[in-house]
């Protein structure tokens, strides 16, 4: 004779039940809002830097923290926009001429092609292609607006994350905690204080590092005769945010330019550009992140394909930190926690 199952079971079977339906929810709310996680990311990542400053002038000064914190932020803020006001002058100068090079670049980069049958070929199929895109200018125009209209409101929700999670990080701790067992609360407790810690100094090293590369651009190409030297190094030092492929990307429009005048000069530009890299890879980035997390290069090469091709150019831009997080994660709750390690193996 059947026995009808216990209260217990019952309960224990509904409490796995809800458990699985929250996780499938919270995939489907990752997946279909991942942009508005990586720009919470972001203001996540800006409030670290300004509290971490805020704590280290607290530790060298006798300024409180309280009062600390708003002279790091509209010190930060206010040099921005010194920064835009004094710049974009120049900046929208060299971007206009910029313009107006790029279609002597395609044009020689054709001239080039048609004198071989695999370059006739190459063409042939860039035209068809274009054949099939759209060309209304109205469509354009409207592309061209909706694009900066988005891109003000990502600036926009980044700012007002970093104000909120700067000024109260501890509700959201709290929140967090309150929803852990008491048994695990130190191990949370600590693992947020390792992950502020770490992505702080990551962050510190890579304006560094970014700063760095700025720098040895300006004075390569000043070398070399380029033009639009200041517009050169500003791409550098954006892309040079993300490893391995943005030292890439931001060599491509100062090559192009550089092979209008010869193709030996675009050849210097070229190796200028991989000088740089390496200075920057062996030299400036193990001084500068020699505290941080240390991170593989074909674990970051592989993040960056996967965010990127999921995740857009927002995901690629981050899967650096992002990366850094896991590691931390996986550093505390299962090397640590699990296997009694205290050390990832690997550096150097």
């Amino acid at each position: 004779m059947a026995t009808a199952p216990s209260g217990g079971k019952i309960r224990h079977f509904i409490s796995r039940l809800v458990i699985v339906i929250i996780a499938l929810a919270l995939v489907m709310l990752l997946y279909h809002g991942a942009r508005y996680f990586l720009l919470l990311f972001t203001g996540a990542l800006m409030a670290i830097l300004w509290r971490g400053i805020a704590r280290w002038i607290e530790r060298k000064t006798k300024l409180k923290f309280k009062m600390a914190l708003p002279f790091v932020i509209l010190l930060n803020i206010g040099a921005i926009v010194v920064f835009v006001w004094l710049a974009s002058p120049s900046i929208a100068e060299q971007v206009d001429r910029l313009s107006q090079e790029i279609p002597k670049v395609v044009d020689r980069v054709e001239s080039q092609l048609q004198n071989s049958d695999l370059g006739r070929r190459i063409l042939n199929t860039v035209n068809a292609g274009e054949e099939e895109l759209p060309s209304g200018q109205l469509k354009r125009a409207f592309t061209v607006f909706s694009g900066t209209m988005n891109f003000l409101i990502d600036i926009l929700l980044i700012i007002a994350f970093s104000l909120f999670l700067a000024a109260g990080p501890h509700l959201y701790t709290k929140g967090v905690l309150y929803m852990t067992p008491n048994q695990y609360q130190d191990t949370v407790r600590d693992l947020f204080s390792r992950m502020n810690n770490t992505l702080f100094r990551w962050f510190i090293g890579k304006i560094v590092d970014m700063f760095s590369i700025f720098v040895m651009s300006i004075i390569g190409l000043w070398l070399l005769d380029m033009p639009l030297i200041f517009t050169f190094a500003l791409i550098a030092f954006f892309f040079s945010f993300v490893p391995n492929i943005g030292p890439v990307l931001s060599a491509v429009p100062p090559v192009a330019i550089a092979f209008l005048d010869s193709s030996q000069k675009a050849l210097y530009v070229g190796l200028l550009y991989l000088g740089i890299q390496l200075i920057e890879s062996y030299f400036v980035t193990p001084n500068v992140q020699k505290h941080a997390s240390y991170v593989p290069p074909v674990l970051l090469l592989l993040v960056q394909f996967l965010l990127a091709k999921f995740l857009g150019v927002l995901g690629l831009f981050l899967s650096t930190p992002i990366l850094v997080m896991v590691m931390v994660l996986v550093q505390k709750l299962y090397v640590e926690e699990r296997l009694g390690n205290y050390e990832l193996e690997g550096r150097g």
